[in-house]
């Protein structure tokens, strides 16, 4: 299960597509730059509610969608009744381009300063 302080929102621009707060992993943020933004489709899923790690999976799969495109066929998350903020997020991505993919992350020790972002960047 997913521990109850950790909370995430979705932004709302590829180079913010999620940013929040895990105890695990302090500071998160993902984001995506690419040249066109049309070359990428993304879809988010949030949810607060209780979540054992076990049912991931199912959570995911339940909420997951096939749409024929005019670039083929693409997966899409979508829920029912989508949260603005919650404890687990999880992102879809449909990449059509060279893109350039970056999770940050930067640890807050209780009672110390706020340690420097740590980026790990791929161009795919």
């Amino acid at each position: 299960m997913q521990d109850r302080q950790s909370k995430f929102r979705i932004g709302h621009h590829l180079s913010d597509i999620i940013a929040g707060r895990s105890e695990l992993f302090g500071d998160v943020r993902l984001g995506i730059h690419v040249k066109n933004e049309n070359e990428v489709l993304h879809s988010p899923l949030v949810w607060d509610g209780e979540l054992h790690l076990d049912h991931l999976n199912d959570l995911i799969f339940m909420n997951t969608r096939a749409l024929e495109t005019e670039r083929g066929l693409v997966y899409q998350l979508q829920q029912q009744q989508p949260f603005s903020e919650g404890q687990f997020v999880a992102v879809q991505l449909n990449l059509w381009t060279k893109a350039d993919i970056q999770i940050a992350f930067r640890y807050l020790p209780p009672f110390q300063h706020a340690t420097p972002w740590c980026t790990v960047g791929r161009g795919l």
